[in-house]
Parts: structure tokens; C-alpha cells; sequence
């Protein structure tokens, strides 16, 4: 272990320490297959609770080949999310399949559990079929499976005959369908009175483009009005004052001087190298703000992921006096010191966490990595002050994809930007899972900016989108906008990303050529002899900007920093900061979001 690195982290720290308790949902296993580059895989989309174990677990498949599969999970599983899980080489020989039975051929290390989850059968429906399974599963045996599988819908000569799933509404299926709502009501009068899981609808042909024109609203809306703040009271800061910050962070202190557990190359823990670099990084902001002439008493505890140890630090009495909490870095324990928090009247900061539902009735909790939602939103407010051409989204048609569309579709028409030069907007719909290839060409425009927005994190259906505009390019001029996920794709073809004028939202972008990062990379080299990763950016930038927030404006800055211009000036780095209230009642989520391109040497710009 690098015992200098180590002890220069330690030297302003108190530390405690407990063990880590985990609590996980079952993993239901996917039905469904893609075809990758040669490659199969399960398409598994993350269900609340779930954890990368139990999806490794359920899958049979080990954590390091999804992590490989899926370079996002490095920073956290996500509900919605969709992984690709590599199918075992057993699993690819083909069963015989007739309409009502499966004829399962056993695989060396295959369970019973792993095969009901496989065909989704109840375990004793398949001992009923299979008596000698009594005596226990070998590897060769064949199984008689029952064939559950149902078609939800049945395509005829006019119409598509759908069978109504479980939340599924009138708007989602007919945006899925490409049809107006009236004319499946017009089909299915009994509708009116709600749809029922099971009912089968009568759908007309469509041709699966959903093409429209959103009216701008021309007053300002609800959405755009300022939300109900306390004034901002002034504050001269004293040089006497000394504000107490306490810094929350699953540092595994234990562990790391401990000879029993696994260490990486660096001689950290490797469960604690991430927030070992965050820790390094806010040292460095606090040594700059002292220099600046701010007194500061930073206080160290180690969480170790626990949400008891979370519990006892905060039973501890000088937490009541603390001026400023930042972390926990997990939304189990972010939502525990939050409540704290909020009692006592304290700011807290979430520095990782991206659940949006944390802020929820806590005036004094700042969450500092924007939501999908407000990635989105940004989005929209850059076309809106860019471009007044149509707009085409292709989609998959999942319940994900329609909620962000919807986030465009309202954010469009209420922009300042958009309500300032025109009245309407062409917004184009195309549900690529019900359409042709003919339908995207349809909808591009020869001689014009042709806008198309790919609202999926799903890099195999990305990739085919990506690849079949690319080649119409040739022809049209075309901008794409993804999702920041992108930007963690392995196997997309850049070149084709490139051709298109790929642009996308990031909640963190490192120009190493600025000033900023530039003076960061040197102090951190000085102290700390190695480079900055991403996490002692990120904490660095957070622990200046409230640490500046504190200085100017004193420990009830929250209603100073709502939409503040004077704070432009101590972005960070790596961050963007420009915190907003979700309602009256609500803490603050950042609203700083990078919108990147990919240039022709195949790096990224911030363009906003």
C-alpha cells in the first residue's frame, strides 16, 4: 500500500468504522435476445433493488463479463437501465420448441431454479412434466418445458390486433402504433370507460410515423414562472468565523490497513479507491479556500457504506453544529442524513447520487449530478436556441423512451427561446420497433438542418439507427442528439457518430486544456505525486463551490443560490453549477449540464 499517499489523506481526518449490510431484490430473468457484432445477449432491463450481483447470479454469468459488456455499471446501476448479459456458449444450442412444448437438453452447472427463471414455469409445473427430476438434475437430461410464450398482438390484413398489458395507456399505444387515439376509440368505443390488462384491441395499420405540430405557448407558463424564495440576507463573512463542514464518505479505513482483502494496483482497497481520490480532491479545495483566508474545521467520517454507521455518526453531538454536510455518496444513506438534516436545519449535498426523489420536501438538500429528466430539459433548451427546424425522434417504443419524449415535447413548446421567434414546431415520431427503414428517409428534409433525436441508452439499437442514417447522410444533412450513456458505448462506430454531428448531454466535462483543470492536475501532481481521477475532480469542484458559497453568503446561503449569476464565476473543473428548486417545498437539483460534440479529431466540445 502507498502508506505516504495514505497518511497525507489521514492527517485531517476522524474516522469511524462497522461493517457493510446489503439488501437486494430478486432478479427475474430477460426472455428476450440481441445480436451484437457476433455476440448474444440477454436484454435485461434494472428493475428497483436489483444489484449487479443478483443480476450475475440470476444470469449465471460472473460480474466482471457484464461490468465488460457494460462500462456504465461502473458508476452505478440504474432503474430503466438496460444491460446487455452475455448468453454462455451452452445456452446458444437450440431446444426444440413446438407450439405448446419446450424440450430443454440440461447443461453442465444448470439448476432447476436457473431453468424456471430461464422459461419463467413454475418449478412444480416442470417436476409434473419431468417425474425423474425427483431424483435429482443431471447434466443430458431432457426436460419437457410448458411453452408459455403468448403474442401480444396478431397482425391481420387491415388491422393489428393488440392484447392490453399491464400499464400500458391509450397515448403509449397509439404513439407505439403510429395512430391517433380517436381512431382506436372509433375501433374500440368500450375504451372510453378505461383499458383492462387482457383486452384485446382493434388497431388500424399505421405507418408508424407520428408527425405534429406543437404549438408555442406564447404566455409564460407555470413551468417558467420563478418558484417562492426567502430573500437572500446579506452576510459579511469575518475572517474569525471558522465554519464546520463535515465530509461523509465510504472510505473503508479498515480495510485499506488491513492485510485480509483485496487491494488493487494502487495499495487501495479496491472497494475504496474512488472516494479515497474524492477525499484527496476536497483536501486540495480546503487547503485552496484557507488561502483565500477561510477558516475551515473539515470533518472526516468513514460511512463504509453502512446505513447504521450512517445513523450512529449522526447520533454523534457536534453533528448538530455543523454548518455543512456533503455525501453520503449512496441515495439509502443520502436519504438518511438528509432527514437529519432537514431537522436541524443543515445544507446537505449529495455529490453522486442521481435520485431525483431525495430532494423531495428537504428545502436544505442540494443534489449535484442532474437527473436524466433535467439532462433532457437542457437538451431541449439548446435545440430551442438553435435550431427552428423540424425535430424527428426515433425510438424502440419502451415506456423510458416515450417519458422523455414527453420531457422534449413540453420543454419544447414552453422555452423562452422557441416563444420568442416562432409559434409552432415540427415534431416527428418514428416507432422504429413497428416501422421500416423508408419511414425514416420519409421524414428528413432535403436542403435542411434535419434534427433527430435518439432517446435510448440501448447501445445494439443505437448502434443499427446510427449506422442506417450514417449511410442517408449522404444525402440529407443530419444532427444527432443521444443520451450521456453514450459516451460509455464500446462498440459503436465513431466514424458514423462523427459523420452525423453527434451531439449529446453530460452532467461533467474535463477541458484539460483550461485554466481550471490545468491548475487542479498540477496541485494534485505536487501533493500527491499521481494524477486526478474523475472523482477527485468532482470533489474538488464541489468542495469549492459551496465552500465559496459559505464565504460569501454565510451557512443560510440556500436561498442565495437558487439562479445566481454572481456564482458563474466558481464553476468548477469538471461541474457545472446552477441549482433550481423543483417546487416550493423542494430541495435543489443542479441544472448544469455540458452539451457535447464529437468534432472531426474525435474529441469532444462543450458547445453551450
Amino acid at each position: 500500500m502507498n502508506k505516504e499517499r495514505l497518511a497525507i489523506l489521514f492527517i485531517t481526518s476522524f474516522l469511524i468504522f462497522s461493517q457493510v449490510l446489503f439488501g437486494q431484490q430478486p432478479v427475474v430473468k430477460s426472455k428476450y435476445k440481441v445480436t451484437f457484432l457476433g455476440r448474444t445477449y440477454y436484454s435485461h432491463v434494472v428493475q428497483k433493488g436489483q444489484t449487479l450481483s443478483g443480476i450475475s447470479a440470476a444470469y449465471n454469468v460472473s460480474e466482471k463479463e457484464i461490468s465488460l459488456a457494460n462500462p456504465e455499471v461502473f458508476t452505478g446501476l440504474k432503474i430503466g437501465q438496460t444491460l446487455k448479459i452475455p448468453v454462455l456458449e451452452q445456452e446458444n444450442t437450440e431446444n426444440i420448441i413446438d407450439n405448446h412444448r419446450i424440450f430443454h437438453t440440461v447443461k453442465k452447472r444448470q439448476t432447476l431454479f436457473y431453468i424456471t427463471n430461464l422459461y419463467q414455469v413454475d418449478e412444480k409445473e416442470i417436476i409434473r412434466l419431468n417425474p425423474d427430476l425427483k431424483k435429482g438434475l443431471k447434466a443430458g437430461m431432457i426436460l419437457t418445458i410448458p411453452n408459455k410464450k403468448e403474442e401480444a398482438q396478431v397482425i391481420a390484413e387491415n388491422y393489428i390486433y393488440h392484447k392490453v398489458k399491464s400499464k400500458e395507456t391509450l397515448f403509449s399505444l397509439a404513439n407505439r402504433y403510429g395512430v391517433q387515439m380517436r381512431e382506436i376509440i372509433a375501433l374500440n368505443p368500450s375504451v372510453k370507460k378505461g383499458l383492462k390488462v387482457d383486452q384485446v384491441l382493434k388497431i388500424p395499420k399505421g405507418n408508424y410515423v407520428v408527425d405534429e405540430k406543437l404549438e408555442v405557448n406564447t404566455e409564460n407558463t407555470d413551468e417558467n414562472q420563478p418558484k417562492k424564495q426567502e430573500p437572500c440576507v446579506d452576510y459579511a463573512y469575518k475572517k474569525k468565523e471558522i465554519f464546520e463542514v463535515a465530509l461523509m464518505l465510504p472510505l473503508y479505513i479498515n480495510d485499506n490497513y488491513s492485510r485480509s482483502t483485496s487491494f488493487d494496483e494502487l495499495g487501495f482497497f479496491n472497494k475504496s479507491e474512488r472516494f479515497m481520490e474524492m477525499y484527496e480532491g476536497a483536501l486540495l479545495a480546503v487547503d485552496v479556500m484557507r488561502k483565500k483566508g477561510l477558516s475551515v474545521n473539515l470533518r472526516v467520517y468513514d460511512t463504509e457504506k453502512n446505513p447504521n454507521k450512517v445513523r450512529s455518526i449522526l447520533l454523534r453531538p457536534e453533528m448538530k453544529d455543523v454548518d455543512l454536510i456533503i455525501g453520503p455518496v449512496y441515495s439509502e444513506n443520502v436519504k438518511i442524513a438528509g432527514e437529519f438534516a432537514h431537522r436541524n436545519k443543515i445544507s446537505i449535498v449529495s455529490p453522486l447520487s442521481q435520485n431525483k426523489s431525495l430532494i423531495n420536501g428537504n428545502p436544505y438538500l442540494f443534489q449535484v449530478i442532474p437527473s436524466e429528466n433535467a439532462r433532457v430539459e437542457q437538451t431541449a433548451n439548446h435545440l430551442a436556441k438553435h435550431y427552428d427546424k423540424s425535430i424527428i425522434v426515433i425510438h424502440n417504443g419502451t415506456a423510458a423512451e416515450q417519458k422523455m419524449i414527453e420531457t422534449y415535447r413540453r420543454k419544447l413548446v414552453s422555452t423562452d427561446a422557441f416563444r420568442s421567434s416562432i409559434n409552432e414546431i415540427v415534431f416527428k415520431q418514428i416507432n422504429y420497433k413497428s416501422s421500416k427503414v423508408s419511414d425514416i428517409e420519409d421524414a428528413l428534409s432535403v436542403g435542411l438542418d434535419n434534427i433527430v433525436i435518439i432517446p435510448s441508452s440501448d447501445e445494439v439499437f443505437v448502434s443499427v439507427i446510427v449506422e442506417k442514417l450514417a449511410f442517408l447522410a449522404n444525402k440529407y444533412k443530419i444532427t444527432i442528439y443521444g443520451l450521456s450513456e453514450w459516451e460509455f458505448f464500446r462498440n459503436s462506430d465513431l466514424n458514423y457518430m462523427n459523420k452525423l454531428n453527434l451531439h449529446f448531454p453530460s452532467s461533467s466535462f474535463v477541458e484539460y486544456q483550461g485554466k481550471k483543470a490545468n491548475d487542479l492536475v498540477i496541485r494534485y501532481r505536487t501533493y500527491y505525486k499521481s494524477e486526478p481521477s474523475q472523482y477527485a475532480f468532482q470533489a474538488y469542484d464541489i468542495m469549492y463551490y459551496f465552500l465559496n458559497v459559505l464565504m460569501r453568503y454565510g451557512k443560510d446561503f440556500h436561498n442565495c443560490i437558487s439562479d445566481n449569476p454572481k456564482l458563474k464565476d466558481i464553476d468548477g473543473a469538471r461541474l457545472k453549477f446552477n441549482f433550481k428548486k423543483k417546487n416550493n417545498w423542494s430541495g435543489y437539483e443542479n441544472q448544469g449540464v455540458f452539451i457535447l460534440q464529437l468534432q472531426e479529431d474525435m474529441m469532444l466540445k462543450s458547445v453551450n
